[in-house]
């Protein structure tokens, strides 16, 4: 059932993210907004669609030449010395802009701060949005090493927001992509930061420097949607398009290891899923691994949900190391159109959970190795549904099974799990209303809804 409704944003709200018990969202509107889930308020909202507007005007008074034909300023026909004034003026005061925004950021995390300030809102090396640029913080993510930063896709930009700082536009764009990035992940040991965009690109960049630590020899022909590092495999990075593909990349190298198509899967009876909704083809629209790496979900545009698992089939010559074999399943359940969204439940918490409800402790190897896992979807036709997957038994891996659902009023874009404790997980879901709504604020809300958690 859904227990509360954040209100603010007024227009579809497009992304979330949560971290240290601060829940991040970005709309259409163009802000970004803080909460507070427990009070049920907002605490903060950064207007960063208004970047576009300041690069464009301070772009164009730093480099623009003076137009040949400009009225004098003073009518006494020295129209280019005031200009060369005016460039002069405008360059100190973007030094002096520079200068307070890195007091600004402060000493706290002297890597990503360092990296952050090193960039002028107004560099023509660093920003070069067209006109057209999307005002839509289209993905968030915090930063791993700290939790008061805050990674934010804005059209082809990605900006870097100090969430500690009262200056009225505490951010940097910190990399250019070629088209709009639609989703961000950042490396669990917070050194690298990687990026998917319309162009069907993945970016994996070095938080030191904002630059590529490799360039990917190829890329998907069709939007890349989803990004994803995956837990303990330092250099292993998925990614999953609007071509109906997952690709597993070698980060260290920028070389495809896998390629994994979705539109001719199974169910595990041998049963065809793949017009499970029979409109949308199996998109990938996002991505999301459990804490141990096993195991991986895609939330696909049939309306399915591809599991991708790791079963230990042996081990290698001399015992020492096992020996894991690629396994997959499409699964579907109450989603009835796309599914826009997925993630695991936390491993300790989904451990402490399994562990009282009797199914074993949260033991030292991981949820997914030990208890099992949790995770959550949402889809666009607004439901929300939790899955349990149990152990592996020798070398079969069980199905998920689906433990509960519950529907929000809403076309839902992105979800966030907020809490979770022995007897129920609390999910943050945020779109725009079906039908119906009778102000603004109740249509672009933001839902929270509470899942029991039951085993199969």
């Amino acid at each position: 059932m859904t227990q509360l409704a954040l209100s603010g944003h007024t227009r579809p709200v497009s992304t979330l993210a949560r971290q240290l018990g601060v829940l991040a969202s970005g709309a259409e509107d163009g802000a970004v907004r803080l909460w507070d889930v427990a009070a049920g308020s907002c605490v903060r909202s950064l207007p960063v669609a208004s970047l576009v507007h300041v690069h464009h005007a301070s772009h164009a008074t730093a480099s623009s030449p003076a137009s040949p034909t400009a009225a004098p300023a003073n009518g006494n026909g020295n129209g280019s010395a005031h200009a060369g004034q005016l460039a002069q003026h405008t360059q100190q005061q973007q030094q002096q802009q520079q200068q307070q925004q890195r007091a600004n950021l402060g000493n706290h995390n002297s890597e990503l701060v360092s990296a952050c300030s090193s960039l002028s809102l107004s560099d023509p090396a660093a920003s070069s949005s067209s006109s057209g640029a999307d005002a839509t913080p289209a993905a968030l993510c915090f930063a791993a090493s700290s939790p008061d930063m805050l990674y934010v896709a804005l059209g082809p930009a990605l900006l870097l927001v100090d969430l500690r700082s009262s200056a009225h536009k505490p951010w940097s764009e910190v990399f250019q992509a070629q088209e709009d990035i639609n989703q961000i992940d950042v490396h669990a040991n917070g050194t690298s930061v990687a990026t998917a965009d319309d162009s069907g690109r993945v970016h994996v960049l070095d938080v030191r420097t904002f630059k590529p630590t490799r360039r990917f020899r190829s890329a998907h022909s069709n939007i890349a949607m989803s990004v994803c590092f995956r837990p303990t495999k330092s250099w292993e990075i998925w990614s999953g398009g609007m071509d109906n593909t997952i690709i597993q990349w070698d980060s260290s190298r920028g070389t495809v290891q896998a390629q994994l198509q979705c539109d001719a899967m199974t169910s595990a009876d041998g049963a065809d899923l793949t017009g499970a909704q029979g409109v949308n083809p199996p998109f990938v629209y996002d991505l999301a691994f459990n804490a141990s790496g096993r195991m991986c979900v895609a939330a696909l545009g049939d309306g399915t949900i591809d599991c991708i698992r790791w079963k230990q089939t042996g081990r290698s010559q001399g015992g020492r190391k096992p020996v894991y074999e690629m396994d997959r399943q499409r699964v579907s359940g109450p989603h009835s159109w796309s599914v826009s969204a997925v993630e695991f439940l936390p491993d300790a918490a989904a451990a402490a959970a399994a562990g009282s409800a009797g199914s074993g402790g949260g033991g030292g190897s991981g949820v997914g190795d030990a208890t099992g896992d949790w995770f959550v979807s949402a889809s666009i036709d607004g439901a929300v549904a939790l899955w349990s997957v149990a152990p592996p038994s020798g070398s079969v891996l069980p199905t998920p099974e689906l433990t509960s659902t519950v529907t929000a009023p809403r076309k839902l874009n992105a979800i966030s799990v907020v809490s979770v404790s022995a007897a129920e997980a609390l999910v943050a879901v945020g779109g725009t209303a079906k039908k119906g709504a009778k102000r603004a604020l109740d249509a672009f809300a933001i839902d929270l809804a509470s899942l029991p958690l039951e085993l199969p």
